[in-house]
């Protein structure tokens, strides 16, 4: 039998990426940018107030987000648009 390997959590996670939902977590704190959260998520999945609303949501949320840490700005800016990509093609917001 085989010894029982254990592999760290830390190699399984990406520093942006810690970064980004650490960043996220403060700006989901903020009140304007929690109920726009709130109104996206009361729409329907694909329809079109669903799309205004995520991207009203994310509009609020990258700009919180850009606030907090202007150092991160061109990662975040790569982030929002492939967001909203995945809105304008029906899809919705996966994280």
């Amino acid at each position: 039998m085989l010894p029982k390997t254990v592999i760290p959590e830390a190699l399984f996670t990406i520093p942006g990426d810690t970064r980004y939902l650490k960043l996220k977590e403060r700006a989901l704190k903020d009140a304007h940018v929690a109920a726009l959260l709130e109104k996206m998520n009361a729409q329907p999945e694909g329809s079109e107030a669903y799309k205004t609303a995520a991207r009203d949501y994310l509009t609020a949320l990258f700009a919180k987000m850009r606030k907090l840490d202007a150092s991160y700005e061109a990662a975040l800016n790569r982030k929002e648009g492939a967001y909203k990509r995945r809105i304008e093609q029906g899809k919705t917001i996966v994280e």
